[in-house]
């Protein structure tokens, strides 16, 4: 086994060692919010609030470490949870993006590998990747928690995109849609009320 794949093994074998919550901005055309993640052994939590004028969205979903395929999601609307199964082999995606690697840059002070993904009718999608020290092993509920649609999934997988999305930014003909940026990774305890459907 090369060296490198045996250190990711040993790293995603040793479970995580950081604990804590990550905070970031959410943008949007007339819309703006946040974005709060809670990371521990137990899963990945997300908290997204989003303010449309008068209107506000809050949105929740689980991923936890026993059923790391299934992610959670809480119906605002009807104020129940429904149970999001694992989807489809990325690889089956339709529509494949074209994916760009560019130059690497620093996002909350974790260096990041940038990719610009686009399907060449005016989408594009960028994402930097970054590792959070300490959470290697949870990067996939992070992604699972995401709820990424397909094609960037695909994109993701034939290129060996890995890492924790620290900014995403969408545009469609020039014009920018939406973005996320990561502003805060603090570590701290976390309780076990967290990961618990509520």
């Amino acid at each position: 086994m090369p060296i490198l794949s045996l250190a990711v093994a040993v790293l995603l074998s040793s479970g995580p060692s950081f604990e804590g919550v990550v905070h970031a901005a959410l943008v949007g055309r007339g819309a703006s919010g946040t974005l709060t993640t809670y990371l521990a052994a137990a899963g990945v939590r997300t908290e997204t609030e989003l303010t449309f004028g008068s209107k506000t969205l809050k949105a929740v979903v689980l991923v936890l470490a026993q059923s790391p395929e299934v992610a959670l999601v809480f119906d605002s609307q009807t104020g129940a949870w429904r149970s999001q199964p694992r989807g489809a082999d990325p690889r089956s995606a339709p529509n494949p993006l074209k994916a760009e690697h560019l130059p690497r840059e620093k996002v909350a002070g974790i260096d990041c590998e940038h990719w610009k993904l686009s399907d060449g009718a005016g989408l594009e999608l960028e994402y930097w990747m970054g590792h959070i020290p300490g959470a290697l092993s949870l990067e996939p509920m992070v992604l699972k928690a995401a709820q990424l649609p397909g094609s960037v999934m695909r994109a993701f997988e034939e290129n060996g995109v890995r890492g924790y999305p620290m900014r995403s930014v969408t545009r469609k003909a020039g014009v920018v849609e939406g973005s996320f940026t990561v502003e805060k990774v603090e570590s701290k305890q976390l309780g076990p009320e967290v990961f618990q459907a509520r």
